[in-house]
């Protein structure tokens, strides 16, 4: 799936809660064959969201990263894309179309093979 973004111009990106270093995650996932260049974690969201003085500091905020979608599995982070304007395309961990899901929300088809 992320080869298939990646061929229709989509950059990935992974944004993370995790404080495992940038490198540490691209060097994680190019042992499966995944190349990423960008990975969001814990201190750079920190780092960033600090500067906008928010009153009430999100656990992710894709925007602020000129991420369009982001996908996560935990139905809170809606909550908090409708609360701070960002979209967000909820999976649950036991479903297992959802490549499909992504590639057809991305897309915009319901022919996504």
């Amino acid at each position: 799936m992320v080869r298939r973004l990646q061929s229709l111009g989509h950059e990935v990106v992974i944004y993370t809660t995790s404080y495992r270093s940038p490198r540490s995650v691209r060097w994680w996932l190019r042992c499966y064959g995944i190349r990423i260049g960008q990975v969001i974690n814990q201190d750079i969201h920190e780092r960033e969201v600090r500067r906008l003085s928010l009153t009430r500091s999100p656990t992710k905020l894709p925007s602020l990263f000129n991420i369009d979608l982001h996908v996560d599995d935990l139905p809170g982070v809606a909550v908090e894309g409708e609360r701070h304007g960002f979209d967000v395309l909820v999976i649950d961990p036991h479903d297992k179309e959802w490549t499909r899901r992504v590639l057809q929300t991305v897309v915009g088809s319901t022919t996504v093979t």
